[in-house]
């Protein structure tokens, strides 16, 4: 997804966002979310710029003194040789819950990490479910969100 922002009535700046959605957790799906989950919706989702070789956030100018042909060129070259395969790395729940068991969790919370992980771990009947529910567990005791872990775990019919 291309994000945009005016800077001014003269230039406009652009970023990209990718991400990949797994049907396999919807049971984690806020109200409204359509048949074509925005970014915003995917399990895994980053920012173009934290690919990029400086990993920072990098954004395009767009204004009248740029040659649109050179900024095509490189847009689409970062798309094909950065953006697809990255969302190749993560297309499966097999490379997400890998990453997951990693603790790496691009445009998750430690929470979502763990709950997609968990649901994930509970629909192939993984050994390391037990593990990942008392980590949870105990990452949540005692915090605003402790209940809502609770809940979350209920509604995958784990016992909190």
């Amino acid at each position: 997804m291309f994000q945009t922002h005016n800077l001014s009535s003269e230039i406009t700046v652009f970023t990209i966002n990718i991400g990949v959605y797994s049907n396999s957790l919807k049971v984690f799906d806020q109200p409204g979310i359509k048949s074509k989950p925005l970014v915003a919706d995917c399990h895994w989702r980053q920012r173009i710029g934290f690919l990029l070789p400086e990993q920072k956030d990098y954004w395009w100018h767009i204004n009248d003194n740029i040659s649109l042909d050179y900024l095509i060129t490189e847009v689409t070259n970062v798309l094909i040789s950065i953006a697809i395969p990255e969302i190749k790395r993560h297309i499966t729940d097999k490379s997400l819950e890998e990453n997951w068991m990693n603790r790496t969790s691009a445009g998750l919370t430690e929470q979502q990490m763990y709950l997609y992980l968990i649901a994930l771990l509970k629909a192939r009947g993984s050994d390391d479910l037990g593990k990942k529910v008392e980590e949870l567990k105990s990452l949540s005791k005692g915090k605003p969100f402790e209940q809502n872990i609770k809940d979350c775990l209920l509604d995958l019919g784990i016992n909190a």
